[in-house]
């Protein structure tokens, strides 16, 4: 129902299954979920509140008071709860996806490319972190030249050659500095592992 955009009638499902299982945390991400979708941001961090003083919570309540920080433009508030949460779960791959939005949206390239290149290798992140990173490879190498966002992503060149979003982003800085050659380059390998995909020829025909 949530995903139907039916919030109000899947608040009221599951006030339902609230009242049957107050503390099952499924039943009550759904419900903060569906708050957030009608922007009702206060009520959702109270639930996200009741989330977190479960004992098998660990870092999701401040995971999720994050995103409802970054809805509400308080990104001071934001970093506090990712913050909070790292300390809880310092490997997380989703606090860093997070800190990487968070830090794109503060106009911080250079940290939200170092995020969003640890949580690209996530398959269930990618398609969220991937447009993301090549966004903010572009915004930095806007801001501050090619060289510098190619330096920013030079660590991710080398940790993850062949993730198909480090080689576009890589691609297109080359590309902006004249190294066409290596931008090319770049697509090439694209191609071989997007065999499947226009993407990599439409790309070339660009360069």
């Amino acid at each position: 129902l949530v995903r139907e955009g039916k919030q109000d009638e899947a608040l009221a499902a599951l006030a339902a299954l609230e009242q049957k299982h107050p503390t099952v945390i499924p039943i009550l991400l759904l419900k903060a979920d569906a708050l957030m979708q009608q922007n009702k941001l206060a009520e959702a961090q109270t639930v996200i509140e009741q989330i977190q003083r479960l004992p098998d919570a660990g870092a999701l309540g401040g995971m999720l008071s994050a995103v409802i920080a970054m809805r509400a433009k308080d990104p001071q508030a934001a970093a506090a709860a990712l913050k909070a949460s790292s300390q809880s779960a310092p490997d997380s791959l989703q606090i860093r996806h997070l800190e990487g939005e968070l830090a794109a949206v503060s106009g911080d390239f250079a940290v939200a490319i170092a995020a969003l290149g640890d949580s690209v290798r996530v398959t269930s992140l990618r398609g969220r972190a991937g447009p993301l990173l090549c966004y903010c490879v572009a915004k930095l190498a806007e801001k501050q030249g090619p060289a510098a966002a190619e330096a920013a992503l030079a660590p991710l060149v080398t940790s993850s050659p062949d993730e198909p979003f480090v080689l576009i982003a890589h691609s297109d800085v080359l590309a902006m500095q004249t190294k066409y050659s290596a931008s090319l380059k770049q697509l090439d390998r694209l191609e071989e592992i997007e065999k499947k995909s226009a993407l990599p020829a439409y790309l070339k025909s660009v360069v």
